[in-house]
């Protein structure tokens, strides 16, 4: 009988010691007294810093392999549209300079397709320095 009492004994105390620690609280986690404010995200269509080229700049980059033209302001480097242009090589024409009336004037006079103006955002490089 006695084993039976110490067994029982060890049992309560074994289950009460487990319970024990079940009815302290959590330790609240420190707040920092100044909370970082979030990172604004950076649009990747975006360039971070416009950069400015002038016209003789724009006219260095006259050629088929190296073509850059000034659309309304904005330079863009159009040498990988070259090949693909539907037509032809009507774009070297463009190539070292302001191309902005000839972009607008073609097509019966409507201008380039809504698919080609989409197409400059890929092909920007930077604004006219004034």
């Amino acid at each position: 009988m006695r084993h039976g009492y110490w067994l029982s004994f060890f049992s309560l105390f074994f289950i009460l010691s487990l319970g024990a620690g079940c009815n302290q609280a959590e330790p609240t986690p420190t707040i920092s007294p100044v909370a970082e404010a979030p990172v604004a995200e950076q649009r990747t269509d975006e360039p971070a810093e416009t950069a400015y080229y002038s016209l003789e700049e724009v006219g260095e980059h006259a050629t088929a392999e190296d073509c850059w033209l000034v659309i309304d302001g904005k330079v863009y480097e159009a040498t990988g549209m070259i090949g693909e242009h539907p037509g032809g090589e009507a774009i070297l024409k463009g190539c070292g300079q302001d191309a902005s009336q000839m972009f607008l004037s073609t097509r019966e006079g409507r201008g380039h397709s809504d698919k080609a103006r989409a197409w400059l955002k890929d092909w920007y490089k930077g604004e006219v320095a004034q």
